[in-house]
């Protein structure tokens, strides 16, 4: 083997490994929800801003019970 081929080989497999390690984490971190009661909570604490609790509708949206039922216009225009 030339050195070229063994580097190439030795570059690839760290980029593999580096790839996998942050896609691990990555996907960890978007799969770690929070309970939805939490969500509801923080939705009435009197210290958020229009713009956080827009925030948090939007990822209430994305629960399976809510299911994408809370339209766009409505979180873009909600205000308390």
């Amino acid at each position: 083997m030339s050195i070229e081929s063994i580097i190439g080989v030795t570059s690839g497999i760290i980029g593999i490994v580096g790839g996998v390690y942050g896609g691990y984490f990555w996907l960890k971190k978007i799969i770690k929800k929070r309970p939805m009661a939490e969500l509801f909570s923080d939705m009435m604490d009197k210290n958020l801003s229009d713009k956080e609790r827009r925030k948090i509708l939007k990822k209430l949206n994305n629960y399976p019970l809510i299911n994408n039922k809370i339209k766009e216009e409505y979180i873009q225009n909600f205000t308390l």
